[in-house]
């Protein structure tokens, strides 16, 4: 069963590299604020159900109201 080993060495690596991975973009990243009447563009629903070519983003779009919970 030695592939069984292998599996988990592996397993192991995967985790190991998504963490360091992780660590690296969230030293830079910042949280977006939002504020009534900015300018933003909006995706443009599900990537697989877009036509080739279809508009990745809409907009610009004003912000009309901003919601605070996260749920």
């Amino acid at each position: 069963m030695d592939w069984i080993c292998d599996r988990k060495i592996a397993y192991k690596n995967i985790i190991k590299s998504y963490d360091y991975n992780k660590k690296l973009f969230d030293k830079n990243r910042k949280d977006m604020e939002f504020n009534v009447g900015d300018m933003v563009y909006v995706e443009n629903g599900n990537k697989l159900n877009r036509r080739k070519l279809d508009e990745l983003r809409i907009g610009p779009s004003f912000i009309n109201v901003v919601s605070r919970s996260v749920s």
